[in-house]
């Protein structure tokens, strides 16, 4: 691309330089004024008052070129070509100029501006001209010098020099014969210009007589013409205005060409290839031409980078911006192929009258992305550009929609124009409204409703400027989402974006949204966060949403997170400063003031301060969107609707999802000084697909270092929570430790901290007694129980009990100490020294997630060499889908067996703290049809906490039953689940 400062603005005058009337705000008056009628009088304006001015401010057209020397040639009788022609294009089409100019080049043959268009062709002379031009009359017709002539040939015969005929002729019965009318014509060469003649017969529409002598009149003059060798006759009509009218002139003289076997073809004056050319010529002094070059290279550079439609990155487009240039070629055909199709719509002459607006207002703000005129520069902030763009157009209906969502003076500010100020200083352009500018010229069109707007790729590229690639992304991924969300006449269809002249859904959700109430968005909150925190992705933690007070938050060994409320002001205004009534909430385990155990466990996500009007905006929109979708017709909306408003309710869903990201940004917790902070994070860089649990995860272990998902050092361990001075401590206390101290980095699950036990015993950092045994390096235990009953000493104490050597160590043959390896088997055997168990011989395994348990299972069995038990008590925890698995393990167990069971199931939700328990117990004769239904209705229920217990008691039953029994009844793939048991194998004897 080129360098970026090779790139002039088109107002630098080294670019262009527009012609003064334009700078001046005058508006091209002479061009707007320009009528047949005053170039034959003599009265028109500058440029176009002598042939000189005339032809120097004229863009030769080829069609126009032709034009002259067919006529020329045709008037000398030099080259005959057909005498009649019928310059039929709309308004603006280029006819009066056209005709200004064969005026001019026959009046003036010998001028050198004519000969500089046509070369050397033989000069008419003595040729007289006749100009009549429909909208110079009036009711009473047009006044000659000393004479008022009512009717049209009248008018012809005394531009003929028949004043006398003229005047004797000027009544609806007066009209000439034909032999008359050729006798005239044919005593020296004619040419006769008609211009606007359907204004003229819609001026008599209501005299019947004397229209159908109007009609009479071009016929005859018609058939005239074409027997002379000299004379010329060239008629406008316009294709898009007085159509009834335009449609009888086109009927008499193809009527009289046919009965002269002659074919009469209409002539466009101005072709669209023409248009950017007469647009410069007419519009500027200057352009330069190098630059033009320049800018199409960065443009092309521009459109190959951001892979444009095809269209606009081949080399022949590259030469359309050179030749358009100061135009882009967008602009132009936005201008002669859609607004040319509206009726009211003056093509040329419309085209300049609005682009000299447009030209006026780029020249005086002069912003520096203006490379090209692009068709976004149809600034409709400005008033002058919208009555263009309105009234002028009879489209009335859209000035409303213009103030609502563009630009307005005064007062209430439009939505583009609130949401440019907004981010005006960081991206130096109105890309909003700039955006709605485009979309409203592209909805600008008199074809079918299917044809209306622009779509999105094509938007994008004609918005895109070459020092601003940054624009390009936002418009997509900012501008274009929040016209669609929030704008009232904006409305994206499929993958194109309309202005409409009617509202859209969108202020009905607006207005609607004012209306529901707080109650109901805090619901609607609420359950946006539970999605997003406890429906997605892992649980790491337990999250409590809401929580009016800090008792409603457990005060336990479980990781947390608690999401405050702020409708209640619970947020943050900066990290420095957290309130109290934050900080009470880690503090304190309920509303009386009593502290909390477990301060180092306990995390807030709180949002900023001020972000309750963003989420209550957010979610009332998404509540009315709701309604709407489900009954369109209620609120006036046709009911094919139904699916984009459907898909509105999606995108509402997203932007409350966004709003919970952007809001919800403070990590509270404590510090190892037990002070209470804030860490604010910015959700953006985690993507909108990342599970919230993830997010806060990620900043905890990663940012703050507080959570790990490995097991912890066991030195380290000991460093941080081992109790001060002592020699020993219990599984559970040293648990409980590490989440009471502040500060300190914490496992992600009791799992981990028990392999962190683990770990502690292999290396002798402490020695575990554990249900009767003794555990050192020597001997690891094949899993860990977190309980008041295991014990851990330091290798002193154990020493000092004689449990171990003095090291901590047991014999690495026999696993004991003292030393059983020289004892004779049948000697008096020395009673180890344990600690009784209180669980009167049960094998009990603590929670954990089910592989992990059944392993532990497998290992014991083998270890104990137990084949049956008489008790067995099976727990299963989890969120309420495992109920379904719970319902089998009852149905399995019971399954032709004598078996007294007992089953206790729990749930609850953590949203309107709600709890169901329930107790069953059944004999041997099976478990009642009623529990499992309960289960099935449990398992819809989709809650996250749920507990179930069953016991089992026989004389007799087999271990590997049991085992097998969890083997085939629970996922042991699912770590949210939790399996805990309690096992009393049977004794011989």
């Amino acid at each position: 691309m080129p360098a970026k400062q090779s790139l002039i603005p088109v107002w630098n005058p080294q670019a262009c330089i527009p012609k003064q009337d334009i700078m001046e705000g005058r508006y091209l008056q002479a061009e707007l004024a320009l009528d047949l009628h005053t170039i034959a009088e003599g009265t028109a304006k500058p440029p176009y008052n002598t042939p000189d001015t005339f032809f120097q401010a004229t863009h030769p057209t080829t069609t126009l070129k032709q034009l002259l020397k067919d006529i020329l040639n045709h008037l000398t009788r030099t080259k005959p070509t057909n005498p009649v022609l019928l310059f039929d294009a709309g308004f603006g089409g280029g006819k009066t100029h056209a005709m200004a100019a064969i005026y001019y080049a026959v009046k003036n043959p010998d001028n050198p501006e004519i000969e500089k268009l046509v070369g050397n062709l033989p000069k008419p002379k003595s040729c007289r001209i006749v100009a009549i031009d429909g909208s110079a009359y009036g009711g009473k017709g047009i006044k000659r010098e000393k004479h008022q002539f009512r009717t049209i040939w009248a008018d012809f015969l005394y531009q003929l020099g028949e004043t006398t005929l003229a005047k004797e002729s000027d009544t609806p019965e007066g009209l000439p014969e034909r032999k008359t009318i050729t006798e005239i014509l044919q005593k020296q060469p004619t040419l006769i210009l008609i211009d606007e003649l359907p204004k003229y017969l819609d001026l008599v529409k209501d005299q019947s007589d004397l229209l159908n002598k109007v009609k009479h009149f071009i016929h005859t003059l018609t058939l005239s013409v074409c027997e002379t060798e000299d004379s010329i006759l060239i008629v406008s009509v316009a294709g898009d205005a007085y159509i009834d009218a335009a449609d009888a002139v086109r009927r008499e003289l193809a009527e009289a060409m046919n009965i002269l076997n002659r074919k009469m073809e209409p002539i466009e004056p101005v072709k669209t290839g023409d248009a950017p050319h007469i647009l410069k010529k007419r519009l500027f002094d200057f352009i330069n031409q190098k630059a033009a070059e320049t800018i199409a290279k960065a443009y092309m550079e521009l459109y190959t980078k951001i892979k444009a439609p095809n269209s606009y990155r081949t080399v022949d487009y590259q030469n359309r911006i050179v030749e358009t240039y100061p135009f882009h070629p967008e602009l132009i055909d936005v201008l002669y192929e859609r607004l040319s199709t509206l009726p009211k719509f003056q093509r040329t002459r419309g085209a300049l009258r609005l682009l000299a607006h447009i030209i006026n207002h780029i020249w005086r703000t002069k912003e520096p992305d203006s490379y090209l005129i692009h068709p976004h520069h149809v600034d409709l902030a400005v008033p002058e550009i919208v009555q263009e763009l309105t009234t002028r157009l009879d489209e009335e209906k859209y000035i409303n929609a213009i103030a609502s969502d563009v630009y307005i003076h005064g007062g209430k500010k439009a939505k583009a124009q609130q949401k440019d100020e907004d981010y005006i200083s960081h991206f130096k352009a109105p890309l909003f409204r700039r955006t709605c500018n485009t979309i409203y010229l592209y909805s600008l069109t008199g074809a079918k409703e299917e044809a209306k707007g622009i779509d999105t790729d094509r938007l994008i590229t004609v918005l895109a400027t070459p020092t601003h690639e940054d624009h390009i992304q936002y418009c997509r991924d900012q501008v274009l989402p929040a016209i669609a969300d929030s704008f009232w006449y904006i409305e994206p269809i499929g993958s194109r974006y309309v202005f409409k002249k009617e509202p859209t859904e969108n202020r009905i959700i607006d207005q609607e949204s004012q209306n529901v109430s707080t109650s109901k968005i805090r619901d609607t909150i609420h359950e946006k966060i539970r999605e997003l925190f406890t429906t997605k992705g892992q649980t790491h933690f337990s999250i409590e949403i809401f929580p009016e007070d800090p008792s409603k938050i457990t005060d336990d060994t479980i990781l947390k997170i608690a999401i405050l409320n702020p409708l209640l002001d619970h947020t943050i205004p900066t990290e420095e400063r957290v309130p109290d009534r934050v900080t009470q909430f880690i503090l304190n385990r309920d509303s009386r003031g009593n502290l909390r155990t477990y301060r180092n466990n306990t995390f807030l996500l709180a949002a900023r301060q001020g972000a309750w009007e963003t989420l209550r905006d957010a979610a009332a929109r998404l509540e009315v969107a709701k309604s709407l979708a489900e009954d369109p017709e209620k609120y006036g909306i046709p009911h094919d609707k139904k699916k984009n408003l459907q898909q509105k309710v999606a995108q509402y869903e997203a932007t409350v999802n966004e709003a919970i990201r952007a809001s919800f940004t403070y990590i509270v917790y404590a510090t190892r000084g037990g002070k209470i902070e804030a860490k604010s994070f910015r959700p953006s860089g985690y993507g909108t697909a990342q599970p919230g649990q993830e997010i806060i995860w990620h900043i905890l272990a990663n940012v703050l270092h507080r959570v790990t998902d490995e097991p912890l050092d066991p030195d380290f361990a000991k460093t941080e929570a081992w109790p001060a001075q002592a020699t020993e401590t219990t599984t559970r206390t040293f648990y409980e430790n590490i989440h009471k101290k502040p500060g300190t980095v914490l496992p992600k699950n009791q799992s981990l901290f028990e392999q962190t036990i683990l770990e502690g015993v292999k290396r002798g950092t402490w020695i575990l007694l554990q249900q009767d045994k003794v555990y050192a390096p020597e001997n690891p235990p094949t899993r860990i129980i977190i309980s008041s009953d295991s014990q851990l000493l330091l290798p002193e104490e154990a020493a000092k009990r004689g449990l171990t050597d003095p090291r901590g160590h047991l014999c690495p043959k026999c696993h004991t100490w003292p030393c059983q390896c020289g004892k004779i088997r049948d000697g008096p055997e020395i009673p180890p020294i344990i600690t009784p168990s209180p669980t009167g011989g049960c094998e009990i395994f603590e929670f954990a997630p089910p592989k992990i348990q059944l392993e532990d299972l497998e290992k014991w069995i083998r270890r104990e060499g137990v084949t049956a038990i008489t008790e067995a008590k099976i727990k299963i925890n989890g969120s309420t889908d495992v109920a379904t698995q719970f319902r089998n393990l009852i149905r399995l167990a019971k399954a032709g067996k004598k078996i007294f069971t007992t089953v206790e199931i729990k749930t609850r939700t953590y949203q309107t703290n709600h709890r169901l328990e329930a107790n069953f117990q059944a004999d041997d004769t099976g478990l009642e049809t009623p529990a499992a239904k309960i289960l099935d209705d449990v398992a819809r229920w989709q809650l996250p906490e749920f507990e179930g217990t069953i016991s089992l008691k026989a004389e007799n039953i087999p271990i590997n039953e049991i085992r097998d029994l969890l083997k085939n009844t629970i996922k042991t793939e699912n770590q949210n689940v939790k399996l805990g048991l309690e096992i009393k194998p049977k004794r011989e004897g």
